[in-house]
């Protein structure tokens, strides 16, 4: 028999954030984000990650399939306090820095508490309380790359942008070009590969979990493949600037599977915070494994089933609760035995053992 697999919940729950990927990061951000031990590094990778975009959303642009998109993130971080003034001083002293050098640069840094203007990429540092219940429903939430931390943290030692530091020699080395450089923007591709790789991810894991996984934020789901498309060429870019190389035309299959397994973390980030902004009242799903749940039946079936929830006055109104409970995995059909003549009975819905507490 089948193994069943975890399902999907309800409600919001922080331990569905997987550890943020370091290893998927482009130097030098990767090694940054390691060196914080104290803290989950899904924060500095997710502020860095936004400052390089911001020098690389007019330089560069990604194209696939007649579609082209800028390199521009908007985050938000939802912070422990313990780090806020960690990312508030590597803010300031970013900005001091590379103003001082380059008097009033093109480049601005934003340390906004709200998101109405989104023109240019944001970093906004609020604490995770504060803002559950706003920034979700935000009608521009759908375009925000979400870092939430998969674990609490404790005491952040002071950690800031020195001035020969690696990351600084990017910085600066994009900055001379995108300020004194009067170049066309540059359109990347996707290799052979790397489109195929693409297609079949946003095939199996965006648009066949619609009305299952991303049911809690179909908006922020559309931008999806544009935020992967973004993520590709920002580890592209950085990674061939960081070595001092103008990046090349061609995206390849590697670049793009790094961008995914990065792409997935801000899913999960962004599925917990819509999750959370959820209203008190329960779906129609919620109400219907209740019902199995008092029941104690571990195989039903449909008949039965629509017996048992009586606020559904036909099949079909039922038929659409049971089939988002078999995409979130917390029902699926089997065929019951046949042996003899006669009309085959009908498939019985089995439920996963996990809603009565038990092991698979």
């Amino acid at each position: 028999m089948e193994l069943w697999k975890q399902p999907i919940s309800f409600s919001a729950n922080r331990s569905d954030i997987p550890p943020y990927p370091v290893r998927c990061l482009p130097e030098p951000i990767r090694s940054m984000s390691e060196r914080a031990k104290e803290f989950d590094p899904a924060i500095p990778a997710t502020y860095y990650l936004t400052i390089c975009s911001s020098l690389f959303s007019n330089l560069f642009e990604v194209s696939c399939f007649g579609d082209t998109v800028q390199l521009n993130l908007f985050s938000f971080i939802f912070e422990n306090p313990a780090v806020k003034g960690f990312i508030t001083r590597s803010y300031c002293n970013a900005r001091e820095l590379f103003q001082k050098k380059y008097g009033n640069c093109c480049i601005l840094f934003k340390n906004a508490h709200a998101v109405e203007d989104m023109d240019l990429p944001n970093i906004s540092l609020n604490y995770f309380q504060d803002f559950w219940g706003d920034i979700p429903s935000h009608e521009k939430s759908c375009e925000l790359l979400f870092a939430v931390p998969a674990r609490d943290v404790g005491s952040v030692h002071e950690r800031d942008l020195g001035e020969g530091g690696q990351f600084q020699r990017l910085f600066e080395r994009v900055l001379y070009t995108k300020m004194y450089c009067n170049r066309a923007c540059m359109t990347l591709t996707l290799s052979d590969d790397a489109t195929k790789l693409f297609s079949d991810y946003c095939a199996t894991n965006i648009y066949s979990r619609l009305k299952s996984e991303f049911a809690v934020c179909p908006e922020w789901c559309e931008n999806y493949p544009k935020l992967i498309l973004k993520l590709c060429g920002l580890i592209h870019c950085i990674a061939y600037s960081n070595a001092g190389i103008e990046p090349a035309a061609i995206i390849n299959e590697m670049t793009m599977t790094a961008a995914i397994q990065l792409a997935e973390y801000y899913k999960c980030c962004a599925i917990y915070a819509f999750r959370s902004n959820r209203h008190i009242e329960r779906s129609d799903e919620e109400y219907v494994l209740n019902k199995i749940k008092t029941s104690s039946k571990q195989c039903i079936s449909r008949r039965d089933l629509l017996h048992l929830c009586r606020k559904f006055h036909t099949m079909d109104e039922l038929n659409r609760s049971v089939q988002t409970l078999i995409d979130l995995g917390w029902l699926r059909e089997v065929e019951p035995s046949y042996r003899g003549f006669g009309r085959k009975p009908s498939p019985i819905l089995e439920v996963n053992p996990l809603l009565f507490g038990k092991r698979t």
